[in-house]
């Protein structure tokens, strides 16, 4: 009985690890870092992508395929990367390298521009990135193309220096397991995609509080989407259907402190506790000094 119910629970845990790694096929991982809650310019974490399924699968009724990516809290960004141009030939994106480390065998066969960065405005609270090449053959393992699977993983990252991004895959590049160099412009130069934010009309408050993190909202759209490397304002963007590319994993960026910043920060509440803290020093070491004179006195 007892090594029934043991298979039982094994055999639901593969299972749930199953389903988990079907459903989730467009992994983020984030790194986090510390800004200041009310800061004009200030350097959120990264972002890495890493695509263990064929999501992004060739639909030439609906491609490319937009991923919008949204701030919360009130943040935008602090610096534009990629402005709209309302002339599609002017327009300059950013392309994204993406790589592929394991197994040993297996090279990237996506051309340079696979993925861009396609809008990165400042004062907005969401920025662009677009698929330009089907997921179906990103892989080429001994001569066979094929699409990212369970073990066979296809990454780019976004929120690094172009220097840190030559770094990491200048050798990637040059055995094929990289489609660029580096995250770079239409030029070719090496691109920073870091990712600085205004968080000074937000409404985060203070680490450890839950609304210290800053955290972002992924979604996937067809190419129905009109608007994106075109339209001024972004709430004039016209949103395409969802895809079934599904991005999920860690969504926080960064954490809020009050960097640089002391009493101002504490507000109305935070100040009164304070003064009566200092308050209470006051007359304790003053009961101190008294017991000690008395004590000097008495001798």
């Amino acid at each position: 009985m007892f090594d029934l119910k043991v298979s039982r629970i094994t055999a639901l845990l593969f299972g749930w690890l199953a389903c988990s790694f079907v459903l989730a096929n467009v992994h983020q991982m984030t790194t986090i870092a510390d800004i200041d809650y009310r800061g004009t310019h200030e350097l959120a974490g990264t972002i890495s992508f890493s695509v263990d399924g064929n999501d992004f699968t060739s639909d030439p009724i609906h491609f490319p395929v937009y991923v919008r990516f949204r701030l919360e809290s009130g943040v935008v960004l602090s610096e534009t990367l990629v402005a709209p141009a309302p002339d599609p030939a002017l327009h300059r994106p950013y392309y994204l390298a993406a790589f592929i480390t394991d197994p040993p065998t297996a090279t990237i066969n996506m051309p340079p521009d696979a993925i861009s960065l396609v809008r990165w405005k400042s004062g907005e609270n969401e920025f662009w990135i677009r698929v330009n090449t089907p997921s179906d053959e990103w892989i080429d393992d001994s001569g066979v193309l094929q699409p990212p699977t369970w073990n066979k993983h296809v990454q780019f990252r976004i929120g690094i220096s172009g220097a840190q991004s030559t770094a990491e895959l200048a050798a990637l590049y040059a055995v094929g397991k990289a489609n660029r160099p580096s995250n770079g412009d239409v030029d070719g130069v090496p691109a920073s995609t870091e990712l600085w934010v205004d968080a000074s009309s937000s409404i985060l408050t203070l680490f450890p509080d839950p609304d210290s993190e800053l955290a972002f909202y992924s979604l996937a759209t067809d190419g129905q989407t009109v608007g994106v490397e075109t339209a001024e304002h972004s709430f004039q963007i016209r949103m395409g259907d969802a895809t079934s590319a599904n991005l999920s994993g860690d969504d926080v960026i960064a954490r809020a402190f009050a960097l640089g910043r002391s009493v101002p920060a504490l507000g109305p509440k935070g100040l009164t506790f304070l003064l009566i803290g200092f308050m209470v020093l006051g007359w304790f070491r003053a009961r101190q000094n008294r017991i000690s004179r008395s004590t000097d006195a008495s001798s």
